[in-house]
């Protein structure tokens, strides 16, 4: 597919969007978006390079790609079955008696084996914290049509009773066909299927979900298992289908279209993962940055629904704690259950780029910084009068790549440098003009774009205003809109009605420091006042790509325990950013602000707009944009969540 064709379905999915996503008052956090349901699949036993390698037998969840983002670098952290899926709704690790799915117990002292590693006080599994939060849940279990339809189906929970269970799986007989406790979280919580009302109240078939759907009354939560015939555990099935991938992959065709568009209609996410692969799988190395340490071997994910971005690849280490994190996040759910409250359980956060929320307008600026503007306007540093939104990481490569196959097939002011190209860039030019194609160097795609100039960021800002058309660079694509050009370098100031435009100092100062809590101020702008650490990408806090650690762009978003405040990043270290605060009497020189991966860690600290020459290109310099109050923010979201954090699959 072009990338200009793709420009035009971008925004064909955003103008969609703007009528299935509306605007939710509730909270959730860690920059992770509220959604109003959240529904995950798992299937069983499948390694990444399986399912989704070139001759995978998945075609409909390979063609979901396309329609959602792919996680490649997802990860199950245990080995076998059963301790996964305790660890997805609970955070709680695999036991003695997990990993061998309790083979040879029976339910009742399974159940035992993982109360015993449970919290005595508190929430012990998602339920919990759902109920809490007056949220609803609920779990539908595919089962074969011979087995009465009945909530809360399970093997026999009796103290007296130790005989096996033998509710398996991978069986033509009764009373379990292929259904598979293993396979069903909540009945490894004594609150749960200890309660037989309450187990009943939010354990389902999966055949009732269909009239579940036709009412309008999906729960908040959803986990969907299907049987171990449908979850592609079997190979062969019990009833001789193929089994494996062929028949998960047929479960998914009939079942998710009609899940999937309601979910798209109701501001719904789907998740499709599996529970383990094989870590002894060559290639299939483990996740030392995940909380589980990637020991149930790389399995893949995708999710797929409103605002997730389209044909995009996130290459960070996700896990089940990761997982269950996300989920505790999107619910406003602050307390994370055992390995999701692990420091290396990533919140997928990279999956649902934008804009983060500055507000608090009319808050006094910064007082131990006084100087921002320029005489006689100097004034206290952050003083906003109005709320806005800010982009949440820089533009990357991948972004900027997207703007030039758009308007600059002949490049008329140079808004590609061939330093981008080099060892610093992230973009390459093949053609000659009037047919110039830009391609993101591979492994850079979701590295901040640098080598740019003041002009060129305002150019891609004018080009979001008038709604990222395809041509020639002309007042309808980059000379126009949010800043009027007369010339390569005559421009005016950002207008009133523009709808994207570069932050100003204050507003880039805000975003960074300001502690919306305390109505206070950070001296870093990775929440702390302590100095930062310069160091290699680390999930640790305070953290950033500077003093020359790395020596070099990293991608965005990759200091993931760094964020500021209000959920930005890289606003110290990795590139430094235009604002749009001028110079009086002297606007050739432009505002920067923060510093990039060369500065010491010192020079991170707050302080006011440093002045360089707008037509400056440097490889630590980039940009981020902000949308006007009189922009169209479900644009904004809708651009920057297919953009950014995405790379092309080749």
């Amino acid at each position: 597919m072009s990338q200009r064709r793709t420009v035009r379905m971008f925004l064909a999915s955003i103008l969609a969007l703007s009528g299935a996503r509306g605007a939710s008052a509730d909270v959730s956090l860690e920059g992770i978006p509220r959604f109003d349901h959240i529904v995950v699949i798992t299937l069983e036993n499948e390694d990444a390079s399986d399912t989704f390698g070139p001759s995978s037998q998945a075609v409909y969840l390979n063609g979901l790609l396309a329609e959602g983002t792919f996680l490649p670098q997802y990860f199950g952290t245990s080995h076998v079955s059963l301790g996964n899926y305790i660890t997805m709704m609970s955070g709680l690790m695999a036991n003695p008696s997990t990993t061998s799915d309790c083979l040879g117990l029976s339910l009742y002292n399974c159940v035992l084996s993982v109360t015993a590693q449970s919290p005595t006080q508190g929430p012990v599994h998602l339920g919990d914290q759902l109920d809490a939060a007056r949220l609803t849940w609920a779990g539908f279990m595919d089962m074969d049509p011979r087995i009465p339809q009945d909530d809360c189906f399970h093997a026999p929970y009796i103290a007296t009773d130790p005989s096996p269970d033998l509710y398996q799986g991978d069986s033509q007989d009764p009373p379990g066909y292929d259904y598979a406790d293993r396979h069903n979280p909540w009945i490894y919580f004594a609150n749960v299927v200890g309660d037989d009302a309450r187990c009943r109240a939010h354990v389902h078939p999966y055949s009732q979900l269909a009239a579940v759907l036709a009412a309008d009354a999906l729960p908040n939560f959803s986990f969907i298992t299907p049987d171990t015939c449908h979850d592609g555990h079997d190979d062969p099935c019990s009833n001789g289908s193929p089994g494996g991938l062929v028949s998960a992959d047929a479960w998914l065709a009939a079942e998710v279209p009609p899940l999937l568009a309601y979910l798209r209609a109701h501001n719904g996410l789907l998740i499709i993962n599996f529970d383990e692969g094989n870590p002894a799988t060559s290639g299939q190395e483990l996740c030392t940055a995940c909380a589980g340490g990637g020991l149930g071997g790389r399995t893949g994910a995708v999710l797929v629904g409103a605002g997730v971005p389209d044909h995009a690849v996130v290459e960070t280490g996700f896990d089940h704690a990761s997982l269950l994190r996300t989920i505790e996040d999107s619910f406003g759910i602050a307390e994370h259950l055992g390995l999701a409250g692990n420091a290396n359980a990533a919140p997928m956060t990279s999956v649902f780029p934008g804009w983060v929320t500055v507000a608090n307008a009319n808050a006094p600026g910064d007082p131990a910084h006084t100087d921002c503007g320029y005489r006689p306007f100097e004034h206290a540093c952050g003083a906003v009068e109005r709320n806005l939104e800010i982009g949440r990481y820089e533009v990357t490569n991948s972004e900027y790549s997207a703007f030039l196959n758009s308007v600059a097939a002949t490049d008329t002011h140079a808004l590609y440098s061939p330093n981008m190209a080099g060892g610093f860039g992230g973009i390459t030019r093949t053609g000659s003009p009037g047919g110039y194609t830009y391609t993101p160097i591979a492994g850079r795609g979701n590295m901040p774009v640098n080598w740019v100039s003041w002009y060129d960021a305002a150019r891609f800002a004018n080009w979001l205003h008038n709604g990222m058309p395809s041509g020639a660079q002309d007042s309808a694509t980059t000379e126009d809109g949010a800043y009027t050009f007369s010339g390569a370098t005559s421009v005016g100031d950002r207008k009133k009605s523009a709808r994207f435009g570069l932050p100003s100092e204050d507003e880039w100062y805000k975003a960074a420091y300001f502690d919306p809590a305390t109505g206070g101020w950070f001296g870093y702008p990775a929440s702390s006042d302590a100095q930062t650490t310069c160091s290699a990408p680390t999930t640790a806090s305070n953290t950033a790509n500077c003093g020359s650690i790395v020596g070099t762009v990293t991608n965005r978003g990759a200091y993931i325990g760094s964020a500021s405040p209000l959920g930005t990043f890289d606003q110290g270290g990795n590139v430094g950013e235009w604002n749009d605060t001028p110079v009086l009497d002297m606007p050739w020189l432009r505002g920067t602000s923060g510093s990039g991966f060369e500065a010491e860690a010192g020079s991170l600290s707050a302080r006011s707009n440093f002045p360089i020459d707008g037509e400056t290109e440097y490889p630590n310099l980039g940009f981020r944009v902000v949308p006007e109050p009189s922009g169209d923010l479900m644009l904004i979201t809708g651009a920057f969540a297919v953009f950014a954090c995405a790379r092309r699959r080749s």
